[in-house]
């Protein structure tokens, strides 16, 4: 297996001048480095991701190269509005249901989108063949769809390490489709809970219509899973750090120092997310409620300084500073003060000592993706004493049934929980940790790393079977079938390209109105049209007067309705291939159509010229599949003696007469083309394979997505396809000159 390229926002070191003037390289910590740092230093692939905006100077390239560390260049308005802007002011705050911090501006989106393009660059032109990339959070969740463009055979994992919220808040998210459209490109998807998986199965389904099977497999396209992969810490570092003898000396030191009182620790980066105002809240209620509490425990809250630039990180520092002084002032007794904040970040020896001294963790996060430092803390009590206070809202929270489990938003619940971890039994208390521990050391940050490479391993494997051809999907496209198909296109003297729309010139969308032509496809197709030896043929479903709304400025040929209705190219007017057809059937099947949408909200009925469709997109996914078996049941049986067929699309049921099809429409306009040297068909669902059946065994067909064709080729998106007819484009213009 090929090497393994690493990619995240931010590059794992910092830069250090030395007095020499040359660049120094220095390891930043965190959970995710010290997982994937094994995994780099002991590979032979690289870490690609950025040192912040601005170009990076050449020394410092060269030093990054000496550990295969590869810089992005990010232009510096760029990477501030991609990170403090929309990763920072509305995924994050978006994803851990904190509405009202969002904060939207569509100039953030342009540079988010921007800063993905140039990582996409960066990564493609550094790909070898056999190589596997690994994209890490939400920073970066545009980038595997960019990637997936330019290397369809290229096996892409992501892991999402912050909340994936409910498929109703992923509706407020603004620009939602492109993110998860960006997000479904990867192979595999990781994230830390079974609720993250359901919900973003749930999104890829109502935002999107992608399906995805009980097992996380995707039903159709490219080869895709969803896993649930929960992280873990350094357990045998954090080991190492609490059983060092100097710890003990300042664990002594640390416990003089708050006058041998319960010590209630938190330890936190200064976010909204984290619930430390909820914290203090919870603490002050309990010394109001019990006030023997306040000359026997003391809450050490640590608060590590994070996002200063950001407004409202400003503003949440002011209000935390605020509430530590108002229950000080208000609950100092025998000068002991209830509340020690610490505005700072500190070593990981002094950490590992206040995670010792600590009598209680109390860990009140409002949403977490996991939280490591309840994680850093159990494994640091070797000798099984202490107690978690976990807030159930942390991803954590779904594998500590042992810690004291509470809602933060509670606060007189929260206290609760924080009195009976200060008067817990040594015996509970060690019972409780004992198995908290045997669990963190089981599922440490090393068996996350192995478990999802396992997985990424699966589908990898997966994808070659899909490249290779099964009996399900065959001929994935590679760059050599791309270039000879280009190749002999551009040599051809006379040519034709039959493309549907819907699901293969643009993507699939909840209704027919809002799945409109995008300007690079307009660009591409006005490109071709130019070339008078090619004949671009626009094969739908839809009915003529929006394809021909959608396409009023560019010379392509229409045949809507399956072949109904077909206008040429240049042409303001539109003829019938069929005109003889008998429509009185169609009153009667529209009654039934009808009584299918009262019954399933979000349903509707398109109205052609001679069918009529009923779309079921919009209807909640599991119902919508069933009514849609019940509606063909039906029709089959109440018009099973007409001349009339029922036709299954992607998320549509179609009803038109028998013989009208896109296969016998584009015959009957090819034949007024004259002799053709080339053909070239793309289409994505069932009534395309009338198309595909068509056609001369010398044409090339192509399946978009992963559903059972005719095509002996195939392209796994829209984009795909649009990459390569304008490469065709390109190529016989060239020949032209």
């Amino acid at each position: 297996m090929g090497r393994l390229l690493l990619v995240s926002n931010r590059l794992p070191v910092s830069i250090k001048r030395q007095e020499s003037g040359q660049p120094a390289l220095v390891r930043s910590s965190g959970g995710l480095i010290a997982g994937l740092g094994p995994v780099h230093d002991g590979g032979d692939g690289e870490w690609i991701g950025s040192l912040g905006g601005g170009p990076v100077p050449g020394d410092v390239k060269n030093e990054l190269a000496k550990q295969r560390l590869v810089a992005v260049e990010v232009d510096a308005n760029d990477a501030r509005r991609h990170y403090e802007g929309y990763s920072n002011n509305v995924l994050w705050p978006l994803f851990h249901y904190l509405l009202n911090h969002v904060t939207f501006d569509a100039c953030d989106f342009e540079a988010y989108r921007r800063v993905n393009e140039r990582f996409a660059e960066v990564i493609a032109s550094r790909v070898k063949p056999g190589d596997r990339i690994w994209v890490h959070d939400y920073h970066l969740l545009l980038l595997p769809a960019m990637l997936r463009e330019r290397l369809p055979d290229v096996p892409i994992g992501f892991f999402l390490h912050i909340p994936f919220p409910s498929s109703e808040v992923v509706r407020m998210l603004p620009r939602r489709e492109e993110i998860l459209r960006g997000l479904a490109g990867a192979n595999l998807i990781g994230v830390h809970t079974y609720n993250f998986a359901r919900h973003l199965v749930s999104s890829f389904r109502r935002i999107i219509g992608l399906e995805f099977n009980d097992d996380g497999t995707r039903e159709s396209g490219q080869p895709s899973r969803i896993g649930v992969f929960p992280l873990g810490v350094d357990v045998a570092m954090h080991q190492g750090l609490a059983s060092a003898p100097e710890r003990a000396r300042r664990v002594d030191e640390l416990r003089k120092e708050f006058r041998h009182r319960k010590i209630v620790l938190g330890v936190d980066r200064l976010d909204y997310t984290k619930g430390i105002p909820l914290k203090i809240r919870a603490f002050r209620c309990l010394l109001e409620t019990r006030p023997e509490w306040r000359d026997k425990a003391v809450l050490v809250q640590l608060a590590v300084p994070s996002r200063d630039g950001i407004a409202a990180y400003k503003a949440l520092r002011e209000e935390v500073e605020g509430m530590v002084g108002a229950a000080n002032g208000a609950l100092e007794q025998n000068g002991l003060v209830p509340v020690h904040y610490l505005y700072r970040s500190v070593s990981p020896e002094e950490l590992s000592a206040m995670y010792l001294a600590a009598d209680v963790m109390l860990v009140t996060p409002v949403r977490d993706g996991m939280n490591l430092v309840i994680k850093e803390y159990v494994a640091s009590r070797l000798d099984d004493s202490g107690v978690a206070v976990l807030s159930e809202f942390a991803g954590a929270a779904s594998g500590f049934g042992e810690a004291l489990l509470h809602n933060p938003w509670d606060v007189e619940g929260t206290a609760a929980s924080i009195e009976r971890a200060l008067t817990m039994t040594s015996d509970e208390a060690a019972h409780r940790m004992k198995s908290l521990r045997h669990r963190v050391a089981t599922s440490d940050v090393h068996w996350w790393v192995g478990r999802f490479l396992a997985a990424f391993d699966t589908a990898t494997s997966e994808l070659n079977d899909f490249l290779a051809g099964t009996s399900e999907a065959k001929t994935y496209v590679s760059r050599e079938w791309v270039r000879g198909c280009v190749d002999r296109c551009a040599k051809a003297r006379r040519a034709v390209l039959a493309l549907d729309y819907d699901g293969t010139l643009v993507e699939l969308a909840r209704t027919p109105e809002e799945a409109r032509p995008t300007p690079r496809l307009l660009e591409v197709l006005n490109a071709l049209c130019i070339d008078p030896g090619l004949e671009v043929v626009v094969v739908s479903g839809r009915e003529h007067t929006s394809l021909g709304e959608f396409f009023a400025d560019v010379p392509v040929h229409l045949i809507a309705e399956h072949g109904l209705s077909y206008r040429a190219a240049g042409a303001s007017a539109w003829e019938h291939l069929f005109p003889d057809l008998d429509l009185g059937w169609r009153d009667a099947v529209r009654a039934i159509l009808d009584d299918f949408v009262l019954r399933s909200k979000g349903a509707f009925v398109e109205r052609k010229s001679a069918s009529l469709a009923w779309h079921y997109r919009n209807v909640e996914p599991g119902f919508g599949s069933w009514q849609a078996r019940e509606l063909v049941n039906h029709l089959n049986e109440a018009f099973a003696k007409s001349p009339l067929e029922v036709v299954r699309g992607h998320k549509v049921i179609e009803v038109r007469p028998l013989g009208v099809n896109k296969g016998r429409a584009l015959k009957t306009v090819m034949q007024r083309f004259g002799e053709l040297d080339f053909i070239f068909a793309a289409g994505d669902d069932r009534t395309d394979e009338d198309l595909f059946a068509t056609l001369p065994v010398s044409a090339y067909a192509v399946k978009i997505g992963r559903a059972v064709s005719l095509a002996p080729h195939r392209l796994a998106t829209p984009a795909q396809l649009i990459n390569v007819l304008k490469l065709i484009a390109r190529a016989r213009a060239a020949l032209g000159q």
